[in-house]
C-alpha cells in the first residue's frame, strides 16, 4: 500500500494576489477526498465575491460561504534545452553506432556553442 503524500498548505493570508498562478485548495465536501485543488490566480476584478479564477477562466469558489483553505506554489522546473537532449542521447546506454555517437556529440558541441 502506498503512503499518502504529506503536504503543508500555506495559509491563505500569504497567498500572492498579484495575478500569478498557484495551486489553490478548498474543502470538497467528500470524506474520501476532503480537499479539492486547482491551478488558480487572484483577480479582484473578475468577480468581487469570488476573486479566485481558474486557469480556464472559471470561478474556483462556488458560493459565498466557501473559502480556500490553503495554497501551494506551482512546482518549479528547469526546462531541458535541445543541447541537453542531444547530450543525453549521445551519452545514453542505448545502442548507438560509433558514427551516430560521433554525430550527436558534434551536434551537441555546436548547440552548446550557440547556447541552445
Amino acid at each position: 500500500m502506498m503512503k499518502p503524500i504529506e503536504m503543508k498548505l500555506k495559509p491563505m493570508d500569504t497567498a500572492p494576489t498579484d495575478g500569478s498562478y498557484l495551486i489553490l485548495f478548498a474543502e470538497s465536501g467528500y470524506n474520501s477526498t476532503p480537499l479539492r485543488c486547482q491551478v488558480c490566480r487572484y483577480d479582484k476584478n473578475y468577480r468581487p465575491l469570488y476573486p479566485w479564477q481558474t486557469y480556464d477562466n472559471e470561478s474556483f469558489l462556488e458560493s459565498e460561504e466557501e473559502q480556500p483553505v490553503g495554497w501551494l506554489p506551482l512546482p518549479s522546473y528547469e526546462p531541458v534545452t535541445l543541447s541537453d537532449e542531444v547530450s543525453i542521447m549521445a551519452n545514453t546506454s542505448r545502442s548507438l553506432s560509433m558514427e551516430e555517437r560521433a554525430i550527436l556529440k558534434r551536434v551537441a558541441k555546436c548547440l552548446r556553442a550557440i547556447k541552445l
